[in-house]
């Protein structure tokens, strides 16, 4: 998945732009979008409303650096 694989490689969600360049079929915003929420609805992954960059998958564990 390639939110799962961005945590793992950067500590951080990707936007949606880079989640769009990243499928084999580019979308536009509005669909990546929707199937984002899709996916937290689903409990596939967790996000935070009007944050950039907060989905992530539900089972990840991130622990913060200090």
């Amino acid at each position: 998945m390639i939110i799962d694989e961005w945590w793992k490689m950067y500590g951080y969600g990707p936007s949606l732009e880079e989640i769009r360049d990243k499928v084999e079929r580019p979308q536009s915003i509005a669909a990546v979008q929707k199937k984002v929420k899709a996916l937290i609805r689903l409990g596939i992954c967790k996000g935070q409303k009007s944050r950039a960059r907060s989905v992530r998958p539900s089972g990840l564990r991130v622990h913060k650096i200090v």
